[in-house]
Order: structure tokens, then C-alpha cells, then sequence
């Protein structure tokens, strides 16, 4: 495959622009999420991240101390977490460098999950997800329920309650 460099990386010889002939992987292509994946982690090591033994998305830097940062990935999306002060700033410039014009955004959703950050932490859950799979299955005025179902736990409409009922 011949390509043009991305805008602004493009390079010039004798006024004439410089393609390349790509013989790895690009986006897309069967191997290029492990490329990716390993594209990353040797940066992340690079610039001072650690790898969670348990959870290889899960990174951090300068645990314990006001400069506390982590890091989880999956694919190409990242979610940052930590004080907002220079280190914070530092890494989003590195990342951005590095990776492209980043997209910065306080996230509210992840993985099919809503995710809410306070000052306790963070917080999954999967209420959209749940008010859509209601909305689809004609059931989005059943009540509530406040515990857990058991696995393989079966609801139906008579979990619901009509209009002005309580179920006990």
C-alpha cells in the first residue's frame, strides 16, 4: 500500500512530497489492535506508567502522591483519572504528541456502562443500558427493584406495576 503522510507530518524532497510504501499494518487490518496494544504499552512504560499485575487496562503513575494519575484502555479509548494539576495537564500534552489530537472530555459513559466520578471515587453502572433493555421489551413501567437478581433470575410483567400499584 502507497500512502501520502497525515496532515501536518508530510514531508518534502526537492519540492515533491514523500510517500511511503507501507508494508505493516494499519488500522483495520486483523492485527493491528495487538499492534496498537503494544504500540502503547511500551510508550505508557516509557513515560513513567506502571502495568496493574490483575488488570493489564489498568495503568498508573505516582501512586500516593499529589501527582497521582490512572489510566485505563481499552482499544483506542483511554480514560484518565487524577488531580488536575501540571502532571495531569503534562500527560494529556504527552498524549496528545504522541498519539494525536486527543479528544479530552469528562466521560459518562464506558463500555456500555454510565460512569459517574465524585470526590469517593468512581462509580459504574448500568442504567441506561437497563431503561433501554426495559424500553425494548415493552417494560419500562415495572418497579423498581433495589437488590440484585439472582443468576438466572426470570422477570416478566408481573413483576410490573400497573399504573398507581405497589408489588411487594
Amino acid at each position: 500500500i502507497w500512502m501520502r503522510s497525515p496532515r501536518g507530518l508530510q514531508r518534502y524532497e526537492n519540492g515533491v512530497e514523500i510517500v511511503h510504501c507501507v508494508r505493516g499494518n494499519l488500522y483495520g487490518k486483523v492485527d493491528a489492535p495487538r499492534n496498537f496494544e503494544l504500540a502503547f504499552a511500551e510508550w505508557m512504560v516509557n513515560v513513567g506508567f506502571h502495568r496493574c499485575e490483575t488488570d493489564l487496562c489498568l495503568w498508573s503513575r505516582g501512586v500516593g502522591t499529589d501527582q497521582e494519575i490512572f489510566v485505563t484502555n481499552f482499544c483506542d479509548d483511554i480514560v484518565m483519572t487524577g488531580p488536575t494539576g501540571s502532571s495531569f495537564r503534562l500527560f494529556d500534552a504527552q498524549l496528545s504528541e504522541r498519539w494525536g489530537d486527543c479528544k479530552v472530555q469528562k466521560p459518562d459513559y464506558l463500555l456500555g456502562c454510565d460512569l459517574e466520578q465524585d470526590s469517593i471515587g468512581v462509580r459504574l453502572t448500568a442504567a441506561t443500558k437497563i431503561r433501554s433493555l426495559l424500553d425494548d421489551l415493552k417494560m419500562n413501567d415495572c418497579k423498581a427493584k433495589d437488590t440484585a437478581l439472582a443468576p438466572g433470575a426470570v422477570i416478566n410483567r408481573d413483576d410490573c406495576a400497573s399504573e398507581g400499584q405497589e408489588i411487594s
